[in-house]
């Protein structure tokens, strides 16, 4: 993989991560606070909506390849976007 599509991979990568914080925080409430099964049907449903989101991108911009420091990079900044972005958790 030539190195310009590895640093616009890397910064996909990073702002995917903030992206799935902010929304896993806007979506929380949904996801952990409701009745079982209604809480297992909306986890599963915002998991396979985000992964079809990341796989799809992934393929436009560099064919599909995943490698271990893009998903290293990917966890980083969605555990620092977590903690940036707890605000946005709806009290219940």
């Amino acid at each position: 993989m030539k190195l310009d599509i590895q640093i616009i991979t890397i910064f996909y990568h990073i702002f995917f991560g903030l992206f799935f914080a902010i929304n896993f925080n806007l979506f929380y409430r949904y996801l952990f606070y409701t009745s079982k099964y209604i809480s297992f049907i909306s986890i599963l449903m915002f998991f396979l909506i985000m992964f079809f989101i990341y796989v799809i991108t992934n393929i436009l911009i560099n064919n599909g390849n995943i490698h271990i420091y893009f998903l290293g990079v990917f966890i980083i900044f969605f555990i620092i976007g977590n903690k940036i972005f707890k605000f946005l958790r709806c009290k219940v």
